[in-house]
């Protein structure tokens, strides 16, 4: 009996032993050494480089206009005797464009002609009779008062003729306004007219574009016109192609319309550019507010609608991150422009963030000026 305990005995206290060494081999196993750290992550870094503001692009709507275009028509109505050119046509300055009919004009010219010999020979009857009275009065064969006649008829009689001529300039001016011809060279963008109408005045004949380069024309935000430069060449995007373009005229007032700026620039294109043809502009317009570019792989999304970038504390050894909210101001392609409470050169982890958490040590590889 007693060797049977003796026996139970000894066999738990083995069995107590051998799970005793299993527990001790696995916490030895599991247990950390004490004299080893967490090696630094390698990390590429940048500096921060504060900036006062930032620029985004803004594209702005505008359109091919010739540098002159005018409506043609008669000053005085008629009926439209002749046109000489079509839509398309391209004509040189001076060319004649158009005539009324002039038939009545000529005839009335031809009447005042005539009356105007007639009161040409009035006149010389009259300076002859002025003379004899005026000899016979030095010999007091007359009397004053057939002297005075004599001489205001010839004042009278010379009156008349200047009048006549006067008509016949006034004739004359409207014969030559019975023509339009072209102010400038272009070309023939409209014709409203066909011969045999009969116009009203003013009514308008054609529409006539100046030749050579277009200019383009674009309505700009009133916020967009202190970095504007005289002189300087932007950007214009003009079906599939760029164009450079340079400023040559602002308006000084804001359309009541638009609330915009007209403004104006010269084109260098070699082909012809169809008037009317829409383009953008492309300019940059300047944002205030402090803080630094940083690329898009250097911020994270945190909590409240803020972002975190990590920050850099090289006063450390070994260089620990700490996390830094931002709030997100802008952002292309490539990089943000962020805000919050940075320091100019200050470095700052750009990529490879989902590696590293708070506090942790790492090693900059490499460090730039963030651009």
């Amino acid at each position: 009996m007693i060797g049977a305990t003796a026996i139970t005995v000894a066999a738990a206290a083995g069995m107590v032993s051998v799970a005793s060494g299993m527990i001790a081999a696995n916490a030895a196993r599991n247990a950390p050494a004490q004299d080893s750290v967490a090696a630094p992550v390698d990390v590429a870094t940048a500096r921060l480089v504060l900036q006062s503001g930032y620029s985004v692009p803004a594209e702005v709507l505008g359109r091919i206009e010739p540098r002159r275009s005018a409506a043609l028509g008669f000053e005085a109505g008629g009926t439209l005797a002749e046109v000489f050119v079509d839509e398309g046509d391209s004509i040189s300055y001076g060319q004649v464009i158009a005539r009324l009919d002039t038939r009545a004009l000529e005839s009335e010219r031809l009447a005042v002609l005539a009356a105007h010999e007639a009161a040409l020979a009035a006149e010389e009857l009259a300076r002859l009779t002025a003379e004899r009275q005026e000899t016979l009065a030095a010999k007091d064969h007359v009397s004053a008062q057939r002297y005075d006649e004599a001489r205001l008829a010839l004042a009278q009689a010379s009156a008349g003729v200047r009048r006549l001529e006067a008509q016949i300039v006034t004739l004359d001016v409207a014969v030559s306004k019975s023509e339009i011809t072209a102010p400038f060279a272009g070309q023939v963008a409209r014709r409203f007219a066909d011969e045999g109408a009969r116009l009203a005045p003013g009514a308008q004949v054609i529409e006539l574009l100046e030749a050579g380069a277009p200019v383009f024309r674009a309505g700009l935000s009133p916020d967009l016109i202190p970095a504007m430069q005289f002189g300087k060449s932007y950007p214009v995007t003009l079906g599939a192609t760029l164009h450079d373009a340079t400023l040559t005229a602002l308006r000084p007032d804001i359309s009541a319309g638009t609330r915009t700026v007209d403004a104006q620039f010269t084109l260098a294109a070699d082909a012809p550019l169809p008037v009317g043809m829409l383009g953008h502009l492309h300019l940059e317009r300047r944002v205030g507010g402090q803080g630094a570019w940083v690329p898009l792989t250097a911020i994270g999304e945190g909590i409240r609608g803020l972002w975190t970038l990590y920050l850099v504390d090289e006063s450390a050894e070994p260089h620990l991150v700490r996390r830094e909210a931002v709030n997100l101001l802008y952002a292309d392609e490539e990089r943000a422009f962020v805000a919050g409470q940075l320091a100019g050169g200050f470095a700052f982890v750009q990529s490879g963030i989902h590696r590293i958490a708070d506090g942790q040590s790492v090693a900059p590889i490499q460090t730039v000026q963030a651009k």
